[in-house]
């Protein structure tokens, strides 16, 4: 499109040289020509027209195709968006299923827990379980974080919770928590800090293909393109809710 708008310029400025230069007929040398000087036919009007006419199209037709091309870069962005919040408010539910009252589920393990915990949440106090104080300790974390949405006093207690129970039936969530408030806070060494220790020590966790599809997100904005590919390309192999992203991620950056 752009080549036929040069041509049409061309032609243009063409038409209007033609139009302004004059031929004079040559005389004989010593001589003097009887006949009077003749300046070339003006370009013909219909011409000049047609020709402004199709450029001016041709101008409306860039414009309009810039504007399909902004209106569908817009209309993704907002899809990416929305499909990062709805991911993320699942996220968040399943959190707050995982620190429901103990004694609302019997059967099963907390969502979320580490995989080699294997007690109920409704037998905390029995031997091998998550005792009281570490139940308690790690529900008031996730409250501050979830439902009062203090990002600060929830990392505060979350770090408290680590350092008072390194070995606690919680530790993977708090790990995985505490890299995803840091990365809400844009602090993104201590997010990849917080999400390497969970992925390193707590591989088969429920929620460690969540932590690897964010770490290779903060690992590809970093330029570590080959440790972002080999993490996503590990959550795409799960059954997670992170696996489509990083499939639509290694689709769109490798």
């Amino acid at each position: 499109m752009l080549k036929h708008i040069s041509a049409a310029v061309c032609l243009i400025a063409a038409s209007c040289a033609n139009a302004q230069v004059q031929i004079i007929e040559s005389q004989p040398i010593g001589g003097r020509s009887s006949a009077p000087a003749r300046s070339a036919p003006a370009p013909d009007a219909a011409v000049l027209t047609e020709v402004y006419n199709q450029l001016q199209m041709l101008q409306q037709e860039v414009l309009e195709l810039r504007g399909l091309v902004e209106q569908q870069t817009f209309e993704i962005r907002q899809l990416k968006q929305q499909r990062l919040d709805d991911y993320m408010d699942l996220d968040r539910r399943l959190s707050q299923l995982a620190t429901s009252p103990a004694g609302s589920r019997t059967t099963a393990p907390p969502i979320g827990a580490a995989a080699d915990v294997s007690p109920p949440a409704a037998s905390a106090e029995t031997d091998g379980a998550a005792p009281a104080d570490e139940l308690s300790a790690y529900r008031t974390a996730i409250d501050l974080v979830l439902k009062q949405r203090d990002l600060d006093a929830g990392a505060d207690a979350l770090q408290r919770y680590v350092k008072d129970f390194p070995s606690g039936h919680y530790s993977g969530n708090a790990y995985y928590w505490l890299g995803q408030i840091y990365l809400q806070k844009n602090d993104q060494e201590q997010s990849k800090s917080w999400f390497e220790r969970m992925v390193s020590q707590y591989p088969t966790h429920q929620k460690a293909p969540e932590a690897k599809f964010k770490l290779a997100r903060i690992y590809h904005a970093e330029g570590k393109s080959e440790q972002a590919k080999k993490l996503m390309q590990e959550v795409a192999k799960t059954d997670s809710t992170a696996a489509d992203l990083a499939k639509d991620f290694l689709q769109q950056n490798f």
